[in-house]
């Protein structure tokens, strides 16, 4: 019993001496980690993410247009006897491309009867001037005569009452003033007739010197030219599109909002805009370069009803646009900040991937072996807005976003950080085993 007693020591360290070899078998990595953890390991960069305060962009895409666009005609018939712009004595053929400025004159039709009618007018207007003057002293000159018979007439019917009047002399007065006053009714008649002559001659001369207005052809707004589809000898006809002109010193951007978006719009809202691939002569840059050019807009009309072909609400954007760069057709796009600060962890969505049934993206932690893999995390509750990717909250612990590399990776891959390696840093191993763990 003694010498039992005397060995147990011993058999407890052999005991404790096979525990521990049976526990480091199972800790001891299999040959297929070992494996594993010699494959290639992919490099990446990585971004921390923090919380952080952002005001949300809605992002608008649409087309430039020319706030004027207008067909240019005669509101007459004529031959076309001018076409371009008259320089001192010279005029400069109208051409596409042609720079015009409000009020000039672009082009006219012969006016050679048109000035013959203006001519005919004046002349009966001066016949009519001439004839009143003739009916007025013929009506001053009857007016008196009847006046005097009128006299006559009243002195002799007063006589009559006092008995001193013999009816042939009261006849006679009562003829004599009678006659008298059609005469000045007749005077009366042929000056309203004049009159009305002159009326008649006044409006024909105001129609056609309108008639010669509308022989000339003025450009409304300073603008461009874009079409000149006539030539010098043609007859146009009324309303027949002589010149196209495009006004574009203001330009608008036609966007297409969804109807969830559109209550977020409100007129006044500047708006951020942005048009790739401008002119390289206006920019000065290589044709090779990518030319981006910023301008700023505002909201100015918000339509109370969808598209009935499209859906859309078609916002118009009022853009400034003095040196003519931006040109009708050119695609743009619009960014509007909401009235609204959220605090949010921005993910740039070129570390984003999705599919109809899920969106993920790929973060740097590290396996149970200290490795540094990519690990695929799935989220739900994100706004793509602009740029980026918003989550109000973080649906798991790690928070280093894999922002370069990522499509070289899958849920596993073993990485390696190029920027800010998280290998040797004890505290964040520590950290995000534990948070792994969770």
């Amino acid at each position: 019993m003694k010498s039992i007693i005397k060995l147990l020591p011993i058999i407890i360290l052999i005991a404790a001496v096979i525990f521990g070899l049976e526990y480091y078998k199972q800790k001891k990595p299999s040959d297929d980690v070992i494996a594993t953890a010699k494959q290639i390991v992919t490099p990446v960069k990585t971004l921390e993410l923090k919380l952080e305060q952002y005001t949300q962009k809605l992002r608008l895409d649409g087309r430039i247009e020319a706030q004027y666009n207008a067909d240019l005609g005669f509101q007459m018939v004529g031959r076309i006897k001018q076409l371009g712009i008259r320089q001192g004595q010279d005029i400069i053929p109208l051409k596409e491309g042609m720079h015009v400025k409000k009020g000039q004159v672009i082009a006219k039709l012969n006016t050679d009867l048109l000035n013959a009618k203006v001519q005919q007018a004046k002349s009966n207007i001066q016949s009519s001037n001439a004839g009143i003057a003739a009916a007025k002293a013929q009506l001053a000159f009857v007016k008196t005569d009847y006046n005097d018979k009128l006299s006559v007439y009243n002195k002799e019917l007063k006589l009559k009452e006092n008995n001193a009047s013999s009816p042939r002399l009261l006849e006679k007065a009562k003829r004599d003033k009678d006659a008298s006053e059609a005469q000045f009714k007749k005077a009366q008649a042929l000056l309203e007739m004049e009159n009305a002559k002159y009326l008649t001659s006044e409006a024909n001369l105001t129609l056609e010197n309108v008639n010669l207005d509308y022989a000339t052809l003025k450009s409304p707004v300073d603008g461009i030219i874009s079409a000149v589809p006539v030539e010098i000898g043609q007859l146009a006809n009324v309303g027949q599109t002589i010149a196209t002109i495009v006004a574009q010193d203001t330009v608008n951007l036609i966007v297409g909002v969804t109807e969830r978006k559109i209550s977020k719009l409100k007129i006044g809202q500047i708006a951020k805009i942005e048009l790739n691939a401008l002119d390289q002569a206006l920019t000065q840059k290589s044709l090779t370069q990518k030319v981006e050019q910023k301008f700023t807009g505002i909201i100015t009309v918000i339509p109370p009803a969808a598209n009935k072909t499209s859906g859309l609400f078609h916002v118009e954007i009022k853009i400034q646009n003095k040196d003519n760069i931006l040109k009708p057709g050119m695609i743009g796009r619009a960014y509007v900040n909401l009235e609204n600060n959220l605090s949010v962890y921005k993910i740039p969505l070129k570390s984003i991937f999705n599919t109809q049934q899920s969106t993920w993206a790929y973060f740097a932690t590290l396996d149970p072996y200290d490795k540094l893999i990519a690990k695929r995390i799935e989220f739900k509750d994100g706004i793509a807005d602009g740029d980026y990717y918003l989550l109000p909250k973080l649906p798991f612990k790690i928070n280093r976003l894999i922002i370069q590399g990522q499509t070289r990776v899958t849920d596993g891959t073993y990485i390696k950080e190029i920027n800010t390696p998280i290998e040797n840093n004890k505290k964040n191993k520590t950290a995000t085993k534990t948070k792994d763990k969770k």
